[in-house]
């Protein structure tokens, strides 16, 4: 698959093969040095067929969410379509992807997303729908980080998929993440915790250089790894929330990559949701 996207530095078309997307790039205007975007980075940028990887689809459900985009429709998506379809000029991008059942996937078939949308009287988003009101009740938590922070907004659970030879096998891997280039120095992780079971548990903290090999067998004293360790304690159905600030040394333009990851104790410990973030 080829990813089609433009300079960051001076807006020229570019294009790589998807299969080496993660490596650097020197456009041939400008000579700038960078990495391609994501699609989560750009929701623009596209494939020239039919068919996309994971990344793309995890984009527009993250952007679009996990219902059928149809008003007033709340099935799960079964699958993604063109808003305005290929043989129209549209494009495989996050921006012109859309979640939809499989029912309204069918009906729609060809038909660019608005028009068809128009002709569907029933489905008429001219029809008021009151919006559900929601009531948030916040807890009391750590600072939050600095406005200057990068929100890492990508980062996904990892459940599921092979896990990396990055952890010892008796770690439990919660998210990995790669770090967008650029200046940066501090790594924020801020968390709710809950144990399943009473004693011990520890959540680490990982960030290493995308040149470094994956080979690591230990969490503790590895060279130019830095990593962070909190400890908590209690019996079943004890919570709270958790900070950990790492502070990546060295030059500033260095790309790093994170693992947040679950080390055993006498306790089962489990993360409820969290947030990493980069500060400059």
């Amino acid at each position: 698959m080829i990813w089609h996207y433009r300079c960051p530095e001076c807006s020229q078309p570019l294009e790589v093969d998807w299969d080496w997307h993660r490596d650097e790039v020197v456009c041939p205007n400008c000579q700038h040095s960078h990495y391609p975007p994501t699609p989560r980075e750009d929701h623009t940028a596209y494939f020239g067929g039919d068919t996309w990887p994971q990344e793309m689809a995890d984009a527009v459900v993250a952007l679009r969410g996990t219902t059928c985009a149809v008003p007033g429709c709340y099935e799960a998506y079964a699958t993604l379509v063109h808003r305005c379809p290929r043989s129209k000029g549209g494009r495989t991008s996050v921006e012109n992807l859309l979640p939809m059942c499989s029912h309204h996937a069918r009906l729609k078939g060809e038909q660019e997303y608005d028009e068809w949308l128009a002709s569907q009287p029933e489905l008429s988003p001219a029809v008021k729908v009151e919006p559900i009101k929601i009531t948030i009740t916040q807890k009391k938590r750590p600072p939050a980080p600095e406005p200057s922070s990068r929100f890492i907004a990508f980062c996904q659970p990892v459940a599921g998929h092979a896990k990396p030879p990055l952890l010892p096998a008796d770690m439990k891997l919660i998210a990995l993440a790669p770090v967008l280039p650029g200046p940066c120095h501090r790594l924020l992780l801020d968390y709710d915790w809950r144990l399943e079971s009473a004693g011990t548990g520890r959540v680490v903290l990982l960030a290493w250089q995308h040149t470094r090999s994956l080979e690591l067998t230990a969490p503790a004293g590895i060279p130019d790894c830095p990593q962070l360790v909190n400890e908590h304690s209690g019996k079943a159905g004890d919570s709270g929330t958790g900070l950990l600030e790492l502070t990546l040394d060295g030059p500033g333009d260095r790309r790093w990559h994170v693992a947040v990851a679950l080390e055993p104790g006498t306790g089962q410990l489990a993360l409820d949701q969290y947030l990493l973030s980069l500060t400059d």
